[in-house]
């Protein structure tokens, strides 16, 4: 187990330092540079980068999610109801959407597609995307609310999810060793 910390004071990095072992098998410490899967904190770039998306008019953050989607689309049901679920709603967690966190995956596991994600089929090891209760009724934090925002952004900006967090707020943050890229 370690951290690798960076303090930044006005815009400029001041301090830098790894604590720990990035692999405890092999008594590796963790540098700088060491890559950490990083988590629900991706929300944060991922909202960024929806909004930027927005701001770009490519996505409506009032207009309802499946409006604006593909093949996939977010069924109604009795405990959710059928009113629009929005991307705004989705984003403050607001949408009444399920899936409140997804337990990752071993490496040399295989990986779900999106699609498995939100259908909740093997290997995916999650359960379905889907309304547990009509938006607005109270806040409900949902991974499966991020995930449908990958999906749409994806479908509507033409690129992969990786590849849009990096043109979009990565790289013009100057987060140049951080990526979306899975597997590494």
């Amino acid at each position: 187990m370690g951290l690798s910390l960076a303090v930044v004071d006005s815009g400029r990095i001041v301090l830098e330092r790894g604590f720990g072992l990035r692999d405890r098998s092999s008594g590796q410490p963790v540098e700088t540079s060491t890559l950490f899967l990083a988590g629900s904190v991706s929300k944060a770039v991922a909202a960024a980068g929806f909004l930027r998306l927005a701001e770009q008019q490519v996505v409506a953050l009032d207009r309802s999610v499946n409006e604006q989607l593909g093949a996939w689309q977010l069924p109604d049901s009795a405990a959710g109801g059928s009113a629009p679920v929005t991307p705004r709603m989705l984003l403050s967690h607001m949408g009444g959407v399920s899936t409140h966190g997804f337990p990752g995956y071993l490496v040399g596991n295989p990986l779900p597609v999106l699609a498995q994600v939100l259908y909740g089929t093997p290997p995916a090891n999650s359960p379905p995307v889907r309304r547990v209760q009509p938006p607005y009724s109270e806040w409900r934090y949902s991974g499966g609310g991020y995930t449908l925002l990958q999906l749409l952004m994806q479908e509507t900006g033409k690129q992969p999810f990786a590849e849009l967090a990096r043109r979009l707020v990565l790289e013009p943050t100057g987060m140049s060793a951080s990526t979306f890229v899975q597997p590494l």
